[in-house]
């Protein structure tokens, strides 16, 4: 699309929430870029913080959802009236030319997507975790649930899928979460959309199985700008005990269990740190038990840090960054801002992730049923600070090539293009 094209496109993005998080991380850069491209994206949060929707469009905004407001959750999976009314008014303030809904499964349900495809205009549907594709789950801690509905194409897991994990939630978040998933999938929100665009061909051959249109789906990169990254390399400390660092969600398909589960067959003194905001018990007592099981390897849990405020300089000061997820996940954004920072990743195969790293190249990538093959990389890394220092410097490369937010814009609108034809079809 022509710079001229670019700026007749008026793009109403709607999202679950901003605040924290990859989606919040996701749609800040998102629109920053498409507003350089001259096109103009207005919010259409379900929660958000101060300062994150203009003021022009504060009254159309919904009512902002406490996290424990369970009725109000369920009120939206069940179809909110208030909540459509003011995405209608929301349309005719602002007049959008083209749709975008980023996350639609906690503070906003999926019938925002049916609502938008009645108004002929190109619907996108960004999928970039775990809660979109899985039919409207409300889990923050349910990402074996979400696992779960994808094996199971969807249809299988409305009733059974909530089951798999009752440990992780309440019964009221069970509760509407099962009636969230039978709505959702009885309705084919998901499947209105004209276009689903997200990053990685793993996870997008995933969608295709469950059920998505392939040629619907698009698969590129996240835009994602890395606040704080430095302009030039600079190598990893020449520390004599090496830290490697995992940071993210305690959802269980990010692969802690793993991660954990190779320090006991670790041969070489490092350091393991964890950064995790609110870790559930689950994960508290696996750490508990890792940091007992070999003298050589001091594992270490933070539930305070962000990126921000600590986990920047954690991972600018370790060797690696591990990201060992279990699942067929889409580009996790700790890639991108590994190798951002010039850190060598290590990943594992079943992921979208292997997509990013070359083998001994920019990391390594792992089977991600196998501890002991995880635990010789990062005894490998241990014993070479040089080879550490060349693959995070490979990684870094990579991502100034590949993987820069201007380069997302041609894939958002060569997606956009893909949607108005199949609109029309």
């Amino acid at each position: 699309m022509n710079s001229s094209d670019a700026r007749l496109e008026r793009i109403l993005w709607i999202n679950d929430k901003t605040g924290g998080g990859g989606a919040g991380k996701l749609y800040c850069t998102a629109a920053s870029v498409l507003a350089e491209t001259g096109a103009t994206v207005a919010p259409f949060f379900g929660n958000h913080q101060p300062g994150e929707v203009p003021g022009e469009y504060l009254p159309f905004q919904p009512a902002a959802l406490g996290d424990k407001n369970y009725a109000g959750f369920l009120r939206r999976s069940l179809g909110d009236s208030r909540l459509i009314t003011q995405l209608r008014r929301m349309r005719e303030a602002f007049k959008p030319t083209a749709v975008v809904v980023q996350n639609c499964h906690k503070y906003i349900g999926p019938e925002v997507i049916v609502e938008a495809s009645t108004w002929g205009l190109p619907v996108i549907l960004l999928v970039n975790d775990y809660g979109i594709y899985c039919a409207n789950c409300y889990g923050w801690r349910a990402g074996s649930i979400c696992h779960a509905c994808i094996d199971h194409r969807f249809s299988r897991a409305v009733w059974k899928g909530c089951a798999l994990r009752p440990d992780l939630v309440t019964k009221a978040m069970v509760a509407s979460r099962s009636v969230a998933l039978s709505l959702a999938w009885r309705a084919d929100a998901y499947f209105k959309a004209n276009v689903v665009l997200t990053a990685g061909g793993a996870f997008s051959r995933r969608l295709v199985e469950a059920g998505f249109c392939e040629a619907r789906v698009h698969a590129g990169i996240f835009p994602h700008e890395v606040l704080g990254a430095p302009v030039d390399f600079s190598p990893p400390p020449a520390s004599t005990v090496p830290e490697y660092i995992y940071y993210g969600s305690d959802l269980p398909v990010k692969g802690q269990e793993l991660l954990l589960e190779a320090v006991r067959h670790i041969k070489q003194r490092c350091r393991l740190s964890l950064y995790v905001l609110k870790p559930s018990e689950w994960l508290v007592s696996l750490v508990a038990s890792a940091s007992h099981a070999n003298p050589l390897v001091q594992v270490t849990l933070d539930a305070e840090a962000r990126w921000d405020s600590g986990v920047r300089e954690a991972v600018a000061s370790a060797r690696a960054v591990l990201i060992p997820s279990v699942w067929v996940s889409p580009h996790e954004l700790v890639v991108y801002e590994a190798m951002a920072m010039g850190r060598a990743v290590l990943v594992t195969q079943c992921s979208s992730n292997a997509e990013l790293i070359q083998d001994g190249v920019e990391g390594f990538v792992v089977n991600e049923a196998d501890p002991c093959m995880l635990a010789e990389r990062l005894d490998c890394l241990s014993g070479e600070l040089d080879r550490a220092e060349q693959m995070g410097r490979a990684a870094k490369k990579r991502y100034l090539e590949t993987l820069l937010p201007a380069f997302w814009a041609q894939t958002f609108f060569d997606a956009l293009r893909t949607a108005r034809q199949n609109l029309l079809a």
